[in-house]
């Protein structure tokens, strides 16, 4: 589970790699499923910056690489859709449910607007 965890926090775009890793400092996450959660979570993203950066060289180049672009976006497409089933899953087994509304009831939603 740890190795999980650690490569869904690394993949996740929402918290900063800076908290995170102060967030690890303070847990008592073991040695290797640390680094095999980093090395495995933050590989998307750096594929994704290293393609983006290569393209954008051939773009101004003007070598253009259509194969090349349909590749990388078929490539990312797939491993967003992965890494979200990845997380729902995880979600479902921690029985945390993120799409509970947030109020209840009328009264809660007029009560919860005239407080802002």
């Amino acid at each position: 589970n740890s190795v999980l965890l650690m490569f869904l926090l690394r993949s996740s775009p929402i918290i900063p790699f800076s908290w995170a890793n102060y967030l690890f400092g303070l847990s008592r996450v073991p040695f290797i499923p640390f680094v095999l959660g980093t090395f495995f979570g933050t590989l998307p993203g750096i594929t994704a910056f290293v393609s983006a950066g290569r393209l954008g060289n051939e773009a101004l180049m003007g070598q253009g690489g259509g194969l090349a672009v349909q590749g990388g976006l078929v490539a990312t497409i797939l491993s967003i859709s992965l890494i979200g089933r990845i997380s729902d899953m995880t979600l479902k087994k921690m029985n945390i449910d993120l799409e509970e509304p947030e109020y209840n009831t009328e009264n809660d939603r007029r009560e919860g607007s005239s407080s802002t």
